[in-house]
């Protein structure tokens, strides 16, 4: 990549992949169009951040409880008025963890320190849960499965592809 110049489109319903080596400035990439970073210089243009996702791979986790975890930054008031409910956030949580361990251990109206309380592979779970619960119309995904399953990365994927988000993924390679 010419370190001047980078021009590409991601259409709705289609998937880019950024490839290069450590170091070559995919994160970077990413951060700036999730607006986590300032542009420098040139332009970027994109869709309104309502239609925009950006899942890291180390998750921003909300004082609250687990509910508030998976709907951030929507309020459970949100929530309700958008017609959805407890029930749905358990489907939700069966596709990022089919085997309910989360489930299992927590209610959705527990409040911990889910940053202690959630392992890696947890709280990408919890990050892709919020990605499905927001249904944005293109998501950036840095990394946000690699403490999680080949199974359940493939879920995850078939599951983004069938709700129509189009990815955007970085891949390194030597």
């Amino acid at each position: 990549m010419n370190d001047t110049d980078l021009t590409f489109q991601v259409n709705p319903h289609s998937n880019i992949m950024i490839t290069g080596a450590n170091g070559t400035g995919k994160s970077s990439l990413f951060r700036i169009l999730g607006e986590l970073w300032p542009v420098s210089r040139g332009t970027v243009e994109k869709p309104p951040k309502s239609e925009i996702l950006f899942v890291p791979q180390k998750p921003y986790l909300v004082l609250g409880t687990l509910r508030d975890q998976i709907i951030y930054p929507h309020s459970r008031q949100q929530m309700l008025e958008a017609g959805i409910n407890d029930d749905d956030l358990t489907h939700l949580m069966d596709v990022v963890d089919p085997s309910r361990i989360m489930l299992r251990q927590w209610r959705f109206d527990e409040e911990r320190d889910w940053f202690h309380a959630f392992s890696g592979g947890q709280k990408q779970r919890i990050a892709m849960a919020r990605l499905f619960y927001h249904m944005p119309t293109y998501a950036i995904l840095d990394e946000c499965t690699s403490a999680v399953s080949d199974e359940v990365e493939n879920i995850i994927y078939e599951s983004c592809k069938l709700l129509g988000t189009s990815l955007s993924l970085p891949l390194e390679f030597e």
